[in-house]
Order: structure tokens, then C-alpha cells, then sequence
């Protein structure tokens, strides 16, 4: 028995009871707001009729664009070409050797912020 003198059971059926019946009311509920939504929707959009018009089809082509070709641009990239070709650039030999391991971060640096 509860508090109330009842027997466990009888509450344990309430408590399914109440359960059962909340179940049946949301489910009332979703359908009302379907209901509500399919009338909303037919009432702020109305069906509209296809018109369907017969006419000649349409046909895209693409523009023929014809390009003048200039007279005065025949010799430049040649003569482009030959200014670099004599030019004196100097050999690989002669270059500086390419600088040795480079430490960017002191030790002293890394010891100190490992310890913080």
C-alpha cells in the first residue's frame, strides 16, 4: 500500500492510465496541426493553372567574333626571346653556397619556456 491506502498496482495503473491518455492527446494535437497546416497553405497559395503557348523555338547561337590581327606585334616576342638568350647571367659555380642550418630558436629560449 502508498501513502494515500490505495494498493501499488491501482497506482501503477493510474500512472500508465495518465501516460496512455497524454499519448492519445498529442497525437489529437498533430493532427489538428496538420489539418491547420494544409488548410493554411491552400488558403496563402491558390493552385494555379499551366499555360501552356505554342511559338517558333528559340535558338542561341554563339557570336562569331572575329579578331583583327595587328601588324606591328609579328617581331617583338621573337626579338624578346634573343635579348634574353644574350644575356650574361652568371654560372652556377659562381654563386654563393647556400647558407648553413640556421637555428631560428635559441636554446636557451626553448629551455626557459619549457620550464614555464
Amino acid at each position: 500500500m502508498d501513502r494515500s491506502g490505495r494498493p501499488r498496482s491501482a497506482t501503477a495503473f493510474d500512472a500508465l492510465r495518465e501516460r496512455r491518455q497524454e499519448a492519445i492527446e498529442r497525437a489529437e494535437d498533430l493532427r489538428i496541426g496538420k489539418q491547420a497546416q494544409i488548410a493554411s497553405a491552400t488558403a496563402c497559395w491558390p493552385t494555379r493553372q499551366l499555360v501552356i503557348e505554342d511559338h517558333v523555338p528559340i535558338v542561341i547561337e554563339k557570336p562569331v567574333a572575329e579578331v583583327p590581327k595587328s601588324s606591328g606585334w609579328q617581331g617583338a616576342p621573337a626579338a624578346a626571346v634573343q635579348r634574353v638568350a644574350d644575356a650574361k647571367l652568371p654560372q652556377v659555380d659562381l654563386l654563393d653556397a647556400p647558407p648553413g642550418r640556421m637555428e631560428t630558436v635559441t636554446s636557451d629560449s626553448l629551455e626557459m619556456t619549457s620550464r614555464a
